[in-house]
This record gives C-alpha cells, structure tokens and sequence, in this order.
C-alpha cells in the first residue's frame, strides 16, 4: 500500500545547487507535527521529487528512496524556565564584584530596569 504522506518541494522553492531551500524543507516537515517541532536535516532534499513521510514512534522519517532526508518530530521544550534573578540581588553582586576587583570599574550595566 503507497503512503499517503509525501512531500514535495518545488524548485522555485532551490537552496544550494540541486537541492532544496533546507527551511521551506524543514518547515513542511514540521508541519506534520502537532505543536512545536524539531526537524533534523540528514541529506540535501532534493527539487520536485516526492519524499515519503514514515511514521515512527514520536514523528516521521522522510525518505527520498532509500536515502533518509529528514526526521521530525516534536521539540522537546524546557518545562520549567529559570526564574529571572532580582534586581537588587543583581546589583548588589555587581557592586561587590567592583570592591573586590574582579571587574574592571568600568564595567557594568548600560541600561537597566526595576
């Protein structure tokens, strides 16, 4: 049975000679993907010609033959981000730092925000 999901980039859409733009690739890929998506390129796509799209456990391979193009698959996303650090915290490690010498006096913010 043929798979049903292919891509095919057109060659207006042309990266370096005989290949295909790696983002318009990449994105295409992604957007097989539900949510944010991490593409891995593996080999020039080629210009107007079909890849099958494989499904495997957590996205697609994309082949062009027997050659693998790409991968795709979900991003893995950080789910706790760092807390930014005080601004008083901030400026009371900067202003030790300049007592004790381990930055130049002229060294320090050019701009800041309470």
């Amino acid at each position: 049975m043929p798979n049903p999901l292919t891509i095919l980039i057109p060659a207006q859409f042309n990266g370096p000679p005989g290949s295909a733009n790696g983002g318009v690739s990449a994105g295409l890929a992604a957007s097989r993907i539900d949510g944010p998506a991490e593409v891995s390129l593996r080999a020039p796509p080629p210009l107007d010609e079909s890849m099958d799209m494989v499904k495997v456990e957590d996205g697609y391979d994309i082949h062009h033959g027997d050659q693998l193009v790409m991968t795709a698959g979900p991003a893995l996303i950080a789910s706790r981000l760092q807390r930014p650090t005080p601004f008083r915290t901030a400026m009371s490690a900067a202003l030790s730092a300049r007592k004790t010498g381990s930055v130049s006096s002229r060294a320090g913010p050019t701009a800041m925000t309470a």
